[in-house]
């Protein structure tokens, strides 16, 4: 059963299709989405979305992604599993040169820092993924990444996950950039269905300008299809895979519930 949320999102639209890279075998397999809002806002200082994970599995991510205005680079905050059943909140920054908390360097695909918090996933859970402007001092422009889970039973709980500081440059988020990806990076596997299935469902993110009224907030739109113009998760005639829907998945809203691996008899939310 999907948790439930008083969030206000209930006036959402659906528009443009989404894609994904077409590959040859099951590593590295991801799926995205990607939004659209109703209106522009002017320096964007926070954004803040609700993400579900029904079904979390081994190898897998379930972030949201944005790129910075005027520059050609970003980060990434989201929830994530590895191999042995570990999961955390990651929340990373390309070409950052600082970072406060429970943080690192990283390199590989890109350059920059990443910070993580343990944390268990409860299927029972909604989470608020919050990305927001900090201090600016002269080497850069700071930005923290929290997460707030709302337990079934209407318990809020919140962590900060890290603070991270991005060259000066970075002073605001390009609104048009804000997606979300789900992503297995375990070892290869020869067949879509071999792929731990997981289920993530994403909720229009919300952004905001430095002074919070109605003129200086957006809500997004979902650029989504039924099933992906390219589906990764394809060997041949595969028909199963990656699919993306939109459905109402908490109370007042509809999302992208967003299924990678396994078969298609398999993507169906829990009851």
């Amino acid at each position: 059963m999907a948790p439930s949320s008083n969030k206000l999102l209930s006036f959402i639209f659906f528009s443009a299709a989404c894609g994904a890279a077409l590959g040859q075998q099951q590593l590295w397999s991801s799926q995205y989405v990607n939004w659209t809002f109703d209106k522009k806002v002017r320096d964007v200082w926070s954004v803040e979305q609700q993400i579900w994970i029904p079904k979390p599995n081994e190898n897998s991510f379930w972030p949201m992604q944005w790129g910075f205005k005027d520059v050609d680079f970003g980060g990434y905050i989201g929830l994530q599993q590895g191999n042995a059943g570990t999961q955390v909140v990651r929340f990373s920054i390309w070409n950052a040169t600082e970072a406060e908390g429970q943080c690192r360097k990283f390199d590989g695909e890109g350059i920059g820092h990443t910070c993580t918090q343990t944390l268990q996933i409860n299927p029972n859970s909604l989470y608020t993924i919050k990305l927001s402007r900090q201090d600016k001092d002269d080497g850069g422009q700071w930005w923290g990444g929290f997460i707030v889970e709302v337990a079934a039973d209407g318990v809020k709980s919140e962590k900060f996950i890290g603070k991270i500081k991005a060259p000066p440059t970075a002073r605001s988020i390009n609104q048009s950039s804000l997606g979300n990806f789900v992503e297995y990076f375990g070892s290869r596997k020869d067949a879509c269905q071999d792929v731990p299935l997981s289920i993530a469902a994403f909720a229009p993110p919300v952004i905001n300008a430095e002074q919070d009224t109605k003129n200086n907030q957006g809500v997004a739109r979902l650029g989504y299809s039924r099933k992906a113009d390219l589906n990764l998760c394809v060997n041949g005639n595969e028909s199963s895979g990656a699919f993306i829907s939109a459905k109402k998945f908490f109370e007042g809203g509809v999302g992208a519930i967003m299924f990678l691996g396994g078969n298609y008899s398999q993507h169906v939310l829990p009851p």
